[in-house]
């Protein structure tokens, strides 16, 4: 029996081994699920800080622009400090030419040919291998493989603030076969472009199409960031009244950190629904629940008299009880 079955085994290994060539052009198998750590890049990236401090200084250009001298110099620092970190190049150029500043050649030169983490490799040299694994992916790997080879080109793009060439390649990636969930986090991260570029076209429409898709079958977290996107987008737009409603929506269920802070969302909230509520409603939902760790003077006096009187009432029940004994 155990000879029977060794010539079958051998039988079988022959035919593996005469068909390898054949099999060799087939595409192996896919695992069905990108990366994790590329799925969190593309769920954080770009970084929304380097928007915030571009967006006031293009405020401090402006004729009714309110900010000192001071706090537009520290935040060209502080926006310059990021634009190197992140070897954002292409963002560089973009600012410099906006806000008619010298180029640094020197900085551009260092931010175009190294590439983060690792500060020796080289921004095209990061391309090219990006181009190589993609070539091998539709050659030889499945779908997932070829997904995660465009998805990285987005990824770097999205973290050097090239904002076309990220579009191009998320509008790639969304043409291949891909779940409904990678398809709302490509969604979402393009919103997040759009906002870091303050492009509301791009993202007033990319917000129906993520709607779109978490309602065939988006998960309750995404369900909920989309609410925060689309409150930015309403602000941004001035519709405060809608943007109110969705973010004291999300005030129970916040988790947009990469687009904002969980303080910077329920300022945001209370200043839309200061502006759009009417005082009536206001009056109804703030009046009398105010609460305060800071008392007046009266209010001290009268709370220092009820904790001493309970003291004294103790003490003196206390020397009752020794008395009577």
């Amino acid at each position: 029996m155990l000879s029977h079955f060794g010539r079958i085994l051998r039988q079988k290994e022959a035919s593996i081994s005469m068909g390898a060539p054949e099999e060799a052009t087939k595409k192996k198998p896919t695992s069905g699920h990108i990366s994790e750590q590329l799925e969190e890049d593309i769920s954080t990236f770009p970084h929304m800080e380097v928007s915030h401090l571009y967006f006031l200084l293009q405020v401090a250009t402006t004729s009714h622009a309110a900010l000192a001298d001071a706090e537009v110099a520290a935040a060209k620092t502080k926006l310059l400090g990021l634009i190197a970190e992140h070897h954002m190049a292409p963002f560089y150029e973009r600012v410099a030419a906006e806000f008619h500043w010298p180029v640094d050649t020197a900085l551009l030169a260092t931010m175009k040919y190294f590439y983060p983490p690792q500060q020796t490799q080289h921004n095209e040299d990061e391309l090219t291998k990006l181009d190589g694994q993609l070539a091998d992916a539709e050659a030889n790997l499945g779908d997932i493989e070829v997904l995660e080879a465009h998805l990285g080109r987005a990824r770097l793009y999205s973290l050097i603030g090239d904002k076309d060439k990220v579009l191009e390649a998320f509008h790639t990636a969304l043409a291949k076969p891909t779940s409904v969930n990678q398809k709302i986090i490509i969604q979402l991260h393009i919103i997040r472009v759009g906002l870091f570029f303050s492009d509301l076209p791009l993202v007033e429409t990319h917000i129906k199409k993520a709607r779109v898709l978490i309602d065939e079958g988006g998960d309750w977290d995404r369900r909920n960031r989309l609410k925060v996107y689309e409150g930015c987008y309403l602000l941004m737009a001035r519709d405060f009244k809608k943007a109110s409603s969705l973010f004291q929506d999300s005030v129970a269920t916040f988790t947009s950190t990469e687009l904002m802070s969980y303080p910077t969302m329920i300022f945001y909230a209370v200043i839309t629904s200061v502006l759009s509520t009417s005082r009536v409603e206001l009056k109804k939902k703030v009046a009398g629940v105010i609460e305060t760790n800071r008392p007046d003077a009266k209010n001290a006096q009268y709370q220092d008299t009820v904790k001493q009187g309970d003291a004294l009432l103790n003490r003196i029940q206390k020397l009752a009880r020794v008395i009577n004994v």
